[in-house]
C-alpha cells in the first residue's frame, strides 16, 4: 500500500509476476485508489514512481536481490506495441469509428479488425499487456474509461482463448 504523502492520494499498489521466461520479474499490475473512485494519469504516475522509490529503498534493506526500473510515463503507441504489423492492425481497429474517434468501434466489422490485431499479437509473438492499451485509449485517445476497458477485456480473453488453442 502506498501512504499518502506530499500530496499523493492513498492507494493499493498490486504487483505480479513477469512472463515465465523472467520468473523473478514483477510489475506493477494496478493502482486502487483507496479513498476515490479513479485516478489521473498524473495521480496513477506519481503513486507508481513513488511506490518504485520506496519499493527501492526496502530492497536496499532486505536480503533479497533485485533491482526498480520505471519505464517511460509518456508511452507512445509505438512504445505499447512494438511490432510495427501488430500496431498497424491496431491502428486500423482504431479508425473504424469514422463518425467520433473517441467512441467505441462495435460494429461487427469494427469488432474484427480488434480480433484480428489479436491473433496478429498471438502470429507475430508479440508481448504487449493490455492494461497500457487501455490506459492508452483513456488518456490520448480520450476514451470513456468502459470501453477501454471493454478492449482490453476483449484482448485478455482473445489471448487466452488462443493460448488454449495452441495447445488443443
Amino acid at each position: 500500500m502506498c501512504e499518502p504523502g506530499k500530496g499523493i492520494k492513498p492507494a493499493l499498489v498490486a504487483i505480479a509476476t513477469a512472463r515465465t521466461k523472467r520468473p523473478n520479474t514483477f510489475y506493477v499490475a494496478n493502482i486502487v485508489p483507496r479513498d476515490c473512485f479513479q485516478l489521473t494519469i498524473a495521480e496513477y504516475n506519481s503513486i507508481g514512481l513513488d511506490f518504485a522509490r520506496d519499493f527501492r529503498k526496502w530492497l536496499k534493506k532486505s536480503s533479497f536481490d533485485g533491482s526498480v526500473n520505471c519505464t517511460n510515463a509518456n508511452k507512445t503507441l509505438a512504445d505499447i506495441i512494438p511490432g510495427e504489423k501488430c500496431r498497424e492492425y491496431f491502428e486500423r481497429y482504431l479508425k473504424s469509428s469514422i463518425w467520433d474517434p473517441s467512441a467505441l468501434p462495435s460494429h461487427p466489422s469494427d469488432i474484427e479488425k480488434l480480433d484480428v490485431f489479436i491473433c496478429a499479437l498471438v502470429r507475430y509473438g508479440a508481448e504487449v499487456h493490455s492494461d497500457e492499451i487501455e490506459r492508452y485509449l483513456i488518456a490520448d485517445q480520450k476514451w470513456k474509461p468502459a470501453d477501454a476497458a471493454w478492449v482490453r477485456a476483449r484482448i485478455d480473453t482473445g489471448l487466452d482463448v488462443l493460448k488454449v488453442d495452441r495447445r488443443f
